[in-house]
């Protein structure tokens, strides 16, 4: 049973509560201008997210809270390959979004999500049940413990970046490193993943697509860099640095008027930043931290190392997720396409971030 008497499953709690509410306050505004153009209706967005979006992931949230931990430790395998089943699925015509040249979206019916999402929420799992099975030797061990697991995320790597998910990649690879780090891992293998991962992100650079050097350019050599490929890190900087201390008022954002045409997704950091200034940015970093301490709080206070882990990879993966984000918006990384947790549109997120606030409240 829950005990809400404990520190830190309150603050988890109030943190949790606090970011859905920032999240509706800020989604409100960033999406009203998209909404009223394309739609006619500047509460559109708000509608889809939170009458319909919110509501299935009250439910998967109360599922994942209810079910008891263990069932998720002995099943994860099998969860781990239906998803990576859906996530193949999406290559075929008849399973993708009609006029999609890329291959992220599942679509059954009237059903349709990207699975890669889920897919890094299942591999936290499975990944926390197999360290929390394998001793200590073994998880040191190059042979028994390094080399399974990298074999196991390279291949779900090399699957994601055929999509293209390049951005989940990057999720999912720091996320499950972090993981085998706490569980015992030398340092001098971590090492040896750091130099694998960084060449083979230069061969992919490289010699794929040639959108992800574009990105670095834009990011680190601007000047090297097309005017047009320039133009949302431009736009989002000039519209932080208009916000200046305070902002410009609430809903009075002007990028969100087509000069940010991802404004209620990608660039939603931008667009508050620019309503509420330095303060309101240093406020919303503040919760996320509030939100990642008492989660991590649980995370450590729990004895069953499965619980543990699980809860350490999935509170670390959202707080890495709005990292990225927020560097994403002051040109910081390049340009990835991950949604800020809580705040941006988009109902499978949603269900992402419910799905692992239930499991975390249920190991605590």
């Amino acid at each position: 049973m829950l005990s809400f008497k404990k520190p830190a499953v309150f603050s988890f709690i109030l943190a949790t509560t606090l970011l859905l509410i920032a999240g509706f306050l800020i989604l409100i505004s960033a999406s009203s201008g998209a909404g009223a153009r394309i739609y006619g209706d500047p509460f559109y967005y708000i509608k889809q997210q939170y009458l319909i979006g919110l509501g299935a992931a009250i439910i998967i949230g109360f599922i994942f809270y209810k079910i008891p931990y263990q069932f998720w430790r002995k099943t994860s395998a099998f969860w781990l390959g239906m998803i990576l089943l859906l996530v193949l699925l999406a290559f075929l015509p008849q399973f993708g979004l009609p006029g999609e040249t890329a291959h992220r979206w599942f679509k059954l019916g009237p059903l349709s999500f990207q699975p890669s999402e889920f897919l890094r929420f299942f591999y936290i799992i499975f990944l926390a049940a197999w360290l929390a099975k394998m001793p200590l030797i073994k998880i040191k061990s190059l042979s028994h413990g390094v080399a399974p697991f990298a074999i196991v995320l390279g291949l779900i790597s090399i699957i994601l970046i055929k999509q293209p998910a390049t951005s989940i990649v990057f999720l999912i690879g720091t996320t499950a490193i972090v993981m085998y780090l706490i569980a015992g891992m030398k340092i001098k293998h971590l090492f040896v993943l750091i130099a694998i991962a960084l060449i083979c992100l230069s061969i992919l650079v490289y010699s794929g697509k040639g959108y992800r050097l574009e990105r670095i350019w834009v990011t680190f050599f601007p000047e090297r860099a097309d005017s047009s490929s320039r133009q949302q890190k431009e736009q989002s900087l000039e519209g932080i640095g208009s916000g200046k201390i305070l902002g410009v008022g609430y809903f009075d954002s002007v990028k969100k008027f087509q000069y940010l045409p991802l404004g209620f997704t990608d660039y939603i950091f931008a667009i508050y930043a620019e309503e509420t200034g330095f303060a309101g940015s240093l406020a919303l970093i503040g919760l996320y931290l509030f939100f990642v301490m008492s989660g991590l709080s649980i995370a450590c206070n729990n004895q069953d190392l499965f619980a543990r882990y699980a809860a350490f990879g999935l509170i670390f993966t959202i707080g890495l997720q709005a990292l990225t984000n927020i560097a994403v918006n002051i040109g910081l990384l390049p340009v990835t396409g991950i949604p800020l947790p809580f705040v941006s549109y988009g109902r499978s997120d949603l269900l992402l971030m419910a799905m692992a606030v239930g499991l975390v409240l249920n190991t605590a």
